[in-house]
C-alpha cells in the first residue's frame, strides 16, 4: 500500500522558490506541447474537389453520383436492384451531362467512389488529384469454395468488403448482399466490383446488448477481381 506523510512546517520553509519556479515552467511547457500537438493532430487541411467521371468505354458519365470517403466513414453497397449507395458520413455530388462533378472545401478527405449500374470504382484522393477523372470499372463475378482442413464447409455466411487503402486510417466499404456456403462448400457472388476485395465470414453478434442485425466480418482470404469475368478461389482454413 503507497503511504503518504503530510509535509510539517520545516519541510515547508526549505522548499527553494527556484525548485518550484522550476517545477512549474515544466508543467507550462508540458501543457503548451501537449495542446500544441492535440491541435496539430486534429487540423487537416481542407480541398475543393472536383473532375469528370467517364464510363468503362470512356464517354461521360452523366447523372450519376459520385462520394467522398473521410477516414473514418463507413459505407454499404448493395449490389442488388438500384445499386443503392448507403453512407454513415458522406459528401455527395451528381455529375451533370459531360460527366463533371464538384464537391466544396472538406477536411480529411481518404478516396472518391463512384458506383452506378456500369460500373464501380474507388481510388484514393492523392491518385485522383493526379489526373482529375474516374473512370468506372465493370462488375465482376467471384466464386469459390470453402474447406476446413480440406473439407467442405457449409451453411457459412460469407461476405465481401473492399481492401482498406494503404494510405492513413481507411474507410470501410462493406457490400452486399451476403451469400451461404453450398453443402459442396461451393459459394458465388454474381456481382462485385472489380476491386482487390477482402472474403469474410459474417459473425452476427449475440447477447441482450447486440445491436440488431449488427455483425463483424472475420477476414479469410484476399483476392484481385478481374473486370467482366468471373474470378474463382479456393480458401482452406485450418481447423482450430
Amino acid at each position: 500500500m503507497q503511504s503518504y506523510a503530510h509535509p510539517n512546517k520545516t519541510d515547508q520553509r526549505t522548499h527553494s522558490p527556484v525548485i518550484i519556479f522550476l517545477i512549474l515552467a515544466a508543467l507550462l511547457s508540458a501543457y503548451a506541447s501537449s495542446r500544441h500537438s492535440t491541435t496539430t493532430a486534429e487540423i487537416t487541411p481542407p480541398i475543393a474537389v472536383s473532375g469528370i467521371l467517364q464510363l468503362p468505354d470512356g464517354s461521360a458519365a452523366a447523372k450519376r453520383e459520385v462520394f467522398l470517403l473521410r477516414s473514418n466513414d463507413q459505407a454499404g453497397v448493395n449490389l442488388v436492384d438500384d445499386l443503392e449507395l448507403s453512407f454513415q458520413s458522406c459528401a455527395r455530388a451528381v455529375t451533370d451531362e459531360s460527366g463533371h462533378f464538384e464537391f466544396s472545401e472538406l477536411p480529411g478527405i481518404n478516396s472518391v467512389v463512384a458506383v452506378s449500374k456500369e460500373g464501380f470504382r474507388r481510388i484514393p484522393i492523392s491518385e485522383f488529384q493526379e489526373s482529375g477523372v474516374i473512370r468506372l470499372q465493370p462488375f465482376a463475378r467471384l466464386q469459390g469454395r470453402l474447406n476446413w482442413d480440406g473439407k467442405p464447409r457449409a451453411g457459412v455466411e460469407l461476405a465481401v468488403r473492399l481492401q482498406r487503402d494503404a494510405t492513413g486510417p481507411p474507410p470501410s466499404v462493406y457490400l452486399s448482399p451476403h451469400v451461404t456456403t453450398a453443402d459442396d462448400g461451393s459459394f458465388a457472388f454474381d456481382i462485385v466490383p472489380s476491386e482487390r476485395l477482402v472474403i469474410g465470414e459474417v459473425l452476427r453478434s449475440t447477447g441482450s446488448e447486440a445491436v440488431k442485425g449488427s455483425f463483424t466480418i472475420k477476414p479469410l482470404a484476399q483476392v484481385n477481381v478481374v473486370p467482366d469475368r468471373t474470378t474463382t478461389v479456393s480458401i482452406d482454413q485450418p481447423h482450430r
